[in-house]
């Protein structure tokens, strides 16, 4: 994974200061977001208040990974695990979300092969997961969704149906 910082704020307050946040975190460069479209995975995350990149990601064919503490206008229209993979917080599942879509790494397939005869009886073969494909059908349902009902009109649809609520009761 290519994970990277490309700004320190509020590291005042960082152990150490600034210079200690950018000696113990790595920090790279802002690239323009149609390049981030180049991955196969692509990361939403609350900065110092919500994201509003999330829009941009799913028009993407990238499949999005998303955490947030806030409850946005679309969040009970998307769904997690069809339009998007939920990740928590502490972000803490992001390698065994890789590890699941994209496949083990050698070292995890080398540990597994030694205790196969173990567990599977010879001549039983379990079905291969294609997480490649799986991946790319939440890519394309999160876009799908983006393109028909997460569109402008749909937004400002929202706001006007709450704000008649509040007005009206």
């Amino acid at each position: 994974m290519d994970v990277a910082f490309t700004k320190a704020v509020g590291c005042t307050q960082y152990p150490g200061g600034c210079d200690g946040m950018r000696k113990d975190h790595r920090f790279a460069d802002a690239v323009p977001l149609g390049e981030n479209w180049r991955h196969k995975y692509l990361i939403d995350i609350d900065g110092m208040g919500y994201s509003a990149r999330l829009f941009a990601l799913l028009k993407s064919e990238s499949a999005v990974l998303k955490s947030t503490v806030y409850t946005e206008f679309m969040s009970e229209w998307l769904q997690p695990w069809l339009h998007y993979i939920p990740i928590s917080q502490m972000y803490q599942e992001i390698y065994n979300v890789h590890a699941f879509f994209s496949g083990p790494s050698k070292s995890m397939l080398d540990a597994s092969n030694t205790t196969r005869t173990l567990y599977q009886q010879p001549g039983i073969h379990t079905k291969k997961f294609d997480g490649d494909a799986e991946l790319r059908k939440i890519a394309k349902a999160g876009r799908d969704w983006m393109f028909t009902i997460g569109r402008k009109i749909d937004m400002e649809s929202k706001y006007l149906s709450s704000w008649e609520i509040i007005l009206c009761g």
